[in-house]
C-alpha cells in the first residue's frame, strides 16, 4: 500500500511518499529532507499521535467558565476518544494556574492533561 504523509516535526513540512507492507512495516519512504521525516513516518503508520486540546467546566470561577486544557505531549490517536469522554464529564475548581495538571497519567499513557490558562 502507498500513502502520502505530511511530516510536522520541523518547519520543512516534507511530503513523504511511503510504501508499507501488510504488517505496517515501511518498505520505502521518499521525500524527507531530514532524518526526522523517516522516524515520523514510521510512527504515523504504526501508532499516530497528536496533542489533544479541549475544555473542562470550572466550578468556583467568577463567571461561568470553561478551562482550556491540552495534553503535555502527543497522545496516541487511539486514546483520544477515551480522554474526551473523561473531559466532558469533568469539573475542576478555581483557582487554576496555567500548567497545573488536570489529569495525571491519562488512560495509563504516561501523559498528563494540563491547564492552558489561568482561572481565578
Amino acid at each position: 500500500m502507498k500513502m502520502r504523509i505530511c511530516c510536522t516535526t520541523c518547519p520543512n513540512e516534507c511530503e513523504l511518499d511511503v510504501e508499507i507492507d501488510e504488517n505496517k512495516k515501511i518498505i520505502q519512504a521518499t521525500g524527507n529532507k531530514c532524518p526526522r521525516g523517516l522516524t515520523f513516518a514510521e510512527k504515523e503508520v504504526v501508532d499516530p499521535e497528536r496533542v489533544l486540546a479541549s475544555t473542562v467546566k470550572v466550578d468556583g470561577a467568577k463567571h461561568n467558565a470553561l478551562l482550556p486544557v491540552r495534553t503535555n505531549e502527543a497522545l496516541p490517536l487511539r486514546l483520544h476518544f477515551n480522554v474526551m469522554h473523561q473531559l466532558e464529564t469533568m469539573h475542576v475548581h478555581a483557582p487554576i494556574k496555567m500548567g497545573d495538571v488536570i489529569i495525571h497519567n491519562v488512560c495509563d499513557s504516561g501523559i498528563d492533561v494540563i491547564a492552558s490558562r489561568n482561572i481565578d
